[in-house]
């Protein structure tokens, strides 16, 4: 109910966890995560106030501390993670949240330094030696920390470039976001980080958009979903770091700004693109992507290509 989106849906789903949520006993992780979706719910209905309280709400059940019946205190982000795996994907949910909720509400220094804290304390979660040495509920787990740490990079280039900062930084800051959000959709469907037919260099591994998962995530009853789920929104994640690199590339004056836009754009559809019914290639698309989305990436595409063209012609 939640995912259609419509106002009315969003109010059964409200109603749906607050019944759930009374059925709980207020502490643990699974009230806290009852918490979270109360509060992202609350704030896609406008509740501001509603929203913060029950992210507050989560953070202390997350912290091992009981929800009082009455409203939330001050939300303050700890210093450190909890170790516990579903507690810690729990915990950077709700960052994300807060992320956006700060960045979208006008309190751009507030979000800023929530970013750069959280990101500090994603690099203090430790991580297996290798991914494909890694069992595959260990990898799952990594690469959902990896691609939160996307999200988040992404959520910080954003907001510095709005605080007016020099579009370099929100450049890092988007490459790093689609490093990894592109590593975790290459991991999850076994492909290589580096082209194949180029392994010895560096040139990164085309898009894939339509490589299906793993065996090893695909025969798990388990994690099957969040692993599909995964891949999804990793392939979106990488596809808006790219566009949003085209556009502040776009937007530039240097010389070859046009050109690297249209490679941006061309690496965001193949993301989010799946091929035509011919050889064409990207016609349309993907799973998970709106039909408004496409055509606006599409489009900025089409418009630099046509510039390049033309630059070309002259």
């Amino acid at each position: 109910m939640e995912r259609m989106g419509t106002r009315d849906a969003l109010f059964e789903a409200r109603a749906e966890y607050e019944r759930v949520w009374a059925a709980q006993p207020g502490q643990g992780v699974l009230a806290a995560r009852t918490a979270l979706k109360l509060g992202d719910i609350n704030r896609r209905l406008g509740d501001k106030d509603e929203a913060m309280t029950w992210w507050t709400r989560a953070l202390d059940l997350l912290q091992g501390k009981q929800s009082p019946a009455e409203a939330a205190g001050k939300l303050v982000i700890p210093n450190t993670l909890p170790s516990e795996p579903l507690t810690q994907r729990t915990f950077l949910s709700l960052l994300v949240s807060l992320s956006a909720f700060y960045a979208t509400s006008g309190q751009l220094r507030q979000a800023q330094i929530l970013e750069e804290q959280s990101l500090e304390l994603l690099r203090t979660i430790p991580q297996p030696e290798s991914l494909q040495a890694a069992s595959p509920p260990q990898a799952l787990h990594a690469l959902y920390v990896l691609h939160r740490s996307s999200l988040l990079s992404i959520h910080l280039a954003e907001v510095l470039y709005a605080l007016r900062n020099k579009p370099v930084a929100s450049i890092e800051w988007l490459t790093r976001a689609a490093e990894s959000a592109e590593r975790v959709a290459l991991t999850l469907t076994g492909l290589p980080p580096i082209h194949p037919d180029a392994p010895q260099s560096k040139i990164p591994h085309p898009p894939s958009s339509e490589a299906a998962l793993t065996s090893a995530y695909t025969k798990s009853v388990s994690m099957r979903k969040p692993a599909r789920s995964l891949l999804r929104d990793s392939r979106r994640t990488a596809a808006e770091a790219w566009s949003l690199m085209g556009v502040l590339a776009e937007a530039s004056d240097a010389p070859g700004s046009k050109e690297k836009a249209m490679e941006c754009y061309e690496r965001a559809l193949g993301w989010v693109g799946v091929a035509a019914d011919g050889p064409a290639g990207i016609g349309k698309a993907g799973e998970g992507t709106l039909e408004s989305e496409w055509k606006v990436l599409w489009s900025n595409y089409v418009r630099v290509r046509d510039a390049v063209r033309s630059h070309e012609r002259k």
